[in-house]
């Protein structure tokens, strides 16, 4: 439903609705259309028919819950810092080995 107070109010809200970068901004339950400036709003319970891509599930889960993304966060972090840690180790293992071995043969295989 559209509503305006003047009938160039209309034709402002048609003109919105036409112009790409506008009509981007036109979106959920109530949208306000000033000039150039479109402001938009939710303001019931949403949702959904049908099944939705695995992405969609995801922002469904965290939208509204802040507290459910800094622990998701937390949790990455800590994955992700785990598995540096342990490239990083093993390429420091590698280097020790190959230094150890380029030593070894520096003094002539003998063992002292």
């Amino acid at each position: 439903m559209m509503l305006a107070g003047t009938p160039q109010g209309l034709d402002e809200l048609v003109h919105a609705m036409r112009d790409p970068e506008r009509q981007r901004g036109i979106q959920g339950d109530l949208t306000v259309v000033n000039g150039t400036h479109v402001v938009a709003s939710r303001n019931g319970v949403s949702y959904t028919v049908g099944s939705l891509p695995f992405w969609v599930n995801i922002e469904r889960i965290f939208r509204e819950h802040p507290f459910r993304i800094i622990v998701a966060a937390a949790i990455a972090i800590l994955l992700i810092g785990r598995s540096l840690h342990k490239a990083v180790m093993y390429q420091a293992m590698l280097r020790k080995r190959v230094m150890d071995e380029v030593q070894f043969s520096r003094q002539g295989g003998q063992v002292q």
